[in-house]
């Protein structure tokens, strides 16, 4: 075992290497700045939701790191676990496919690193590094799954514990390994039982993985005593009727075709890229007509094997879909690894083609031109999460600027004392006009607009107590105050009188 990671990192510590600074370069701006969102002014101390989402593992995790000396929300240090993590990761995965070529690993290691899913998981600096990790788990299972006989037994404790930690990385895997199923169509030296049998070992690989994790999950939660949340769906979770399966899978074709004309879940933002992945799938399609033509009589077998794992790619690059069948409507960037497969899949058919049976004139052309249009939209993406970063920049610095400034006057509020409580009345709004020039990225990790966290009393204590060095006593106000003559005719913040002592409490009013 030694000698197998040792010959792995000595073929592939280049593109490791490639991986890691590029990924440091992509996302240096979240990682040499601290620029909050949502959850992180509610976990900068913490790892996140866990036993209670499902996530047992994380919390394990996490609880281990509190021992040592707990957890904590740093931009670098977690920046560079992640990276790290990840560019393994995705040498794991393509490591299988034996890539020649030098630049087409280079291609698809910086998608993988570049891709908007990367970016909205360094959102959550907190738990980037365990998310990370959890894709390095699948990473490894894909890889001991394809090349180990029997390695599909550990892949489903590996595959367990990753959904232990975010459940949604389950569908980077199956793609993959349908991925990996059609290459051996590809083939000439596979015969189709060696198919039929890893297609079985890597369906074993899958569902135990998933058995690994309910099991887990039950044991874990009734030891803990925790109930699951409703949130996106984690307590429905493998308690789907048959009518909520079949409508999840249509919806997989469903998104699987809108990639070719509009962004979904900020994942495609220019339409550059559905005209790459058009193009891709263009590209795809004449590959699997020139293998089924190659195939001829002699292996028909083989080419409906490939015909049918094309069919249900859809499904595997959408799988999310299926698994969060009960609430689809939570899905979001940072669930949809899998759609990055989506520029791979041409690349690695392209590449085993030529491998198998030699360079062809009719991928000379659409390969030069699949390749250029790759690295067009790689910049895109990078600028897009230099975009995305530089708004939650703008996004921090405004909500810190509000609460620095309601901080001041409510300490300027006549009869102003330390321990006198604090209660906020209506709901706040922002009052800075919208960020147009951000209209891209506002969906791509949730929201970072000032209202949203002002307007919420654990982030808003946080702020004024962590970023601000004051600790308010936030109190409820009653309807002997919201219902006054005194509160009625106050104006609403900023405005002069919105902030008042009344009796033992000072009232802010953001709204009527």
């Amino acid at each position: 075992m030694v000698q197998a990671i040792r010959d792995l990192y000595s073929k592939h510590k280049k593109i490791l290497l490639i991986a890691f600074v590029s990924g440091v370069l992509i996302h240096g701006y979240m990682m040499f700045n601290k620029y909050p969102n949502y959850d992180e002014y509610i976990s900068m101390f913490h790892y996140g939701g866990g036993y209670h989402l499902g996530r047992w593992f994380l919390a394990l995790l996490g609880n281990f790191l509190f021992r040592i000396d707990g957890c904590y929300s740093l931009p670098w240090f977690n920046g560079l676990l992640t990276v790290a993590f990840l560019a393994v990761a995705i040498v794991l995965f393509l490591a299988p496919f034996e890539i020649e070529k030098l630049y087409h690993n280079v291609l698809l290691v910086v998608m993988f690193l570049a891709f908007p899913t990367v970016t909205a998981t360094f959102s959550f600096m907190f738990t980037a590094p365990f998310y990370a990790f959890a894709v390095l788990l699948a990473a490894l299972a894909f890889y001991l799954t394809v090349k180990y006989r029997f390695g599909f037994i550990v892949s489903a404790l590996l595959l367990g514990l990753s959904m232990g930690i975010y459940q949604a990385y389950f569908n980077l895997l199956a793609a993959f390994l349908l991925i990996y199923l059609l290459t051996m169509c590809i083939a000439e030296k596979y015969k189709v039982s060696q198919i039929v049998a890893a297609g079985f070992r890597y369906l074993g690989a899958l569902a135990g993985g998933m058995a690994v994790y309910f099991v887990a999950n039950i044991v874990l939660t009734m030891l803990q005593g925790v109930s699951l949340s409703s949130y996106q769906g984690i307590s429905n979770m493998g308690q789907y009727s048959l009518s909520s399966i079949m409508n999840a899978i249509a919806v997989c074709y469903k998104t699987f075709f809108s990639f070719f004309y509009q962004d979904y879940k900020s994942l495609l933002p220019y339409p550059i890229m559905n005209g790459l992945i058009i193009l891709g799938m263009v590209i795809t399609v004449t590959c699997v007509v020139w293998i089924i033509i190659k195939n001829g009589k002699r292996n028909w077998l083989k080419s409906l094997f490939f015909v049918a794992g094309m069919a249900v790619m859809p499904v595997a690059v959408n799988l999310i879909c299926v698994m969060c069948a009960e609430s689809m409507e939570t899905i979001h960037t940072l669930m949809c690894y899998g759609v990055v497969l989506m520029y791979f899949i041409p690349l690695i058919f392209q590449e085993k083609i030529r491998q198998f049976f030699g360079q062809k004139r009719w991928m000379s052309v659409t390969g030069v031109v699949y390749r250029v249009g790759i690295i067009a939209v790689m910049a895109l993406y990078i600028r897009f999460a230099n975009i995305s970063y530089f708004s939650y920049q703008l996004y921090f610095q405004q909500t810190y600027s509000v609460m620095q400034t309601l901080s001041a006057r409510i300490q300027m509020t006549p009869g102003y004392e330390l321990q006198t409580p604090v209660g906020f009345g209506g709901v706040y709004t922002d009052k800075a006009a919208p960020m147009w020039e951000m209209r891209y990225v506002d969906n791509l990790a949730g929201t970072y607009k000032p209202a949203y966290i002002i307007n919420s009393g654990a982030m808003r204590a946080n702020i004024f107590k962590y970023f601000l060095g004051t600790a308010y006593t936030e109190t409820m106000l009653g309807e002997e105050i919201l219902e006054s003559e005194e509160y009625l005719a106050m104006p609403v913040y900023p405005d002069d009188g919105s902030i008042q002592r009344m009796g033992d409490v000072i009232v802010v009013k953001f709204s009527e």
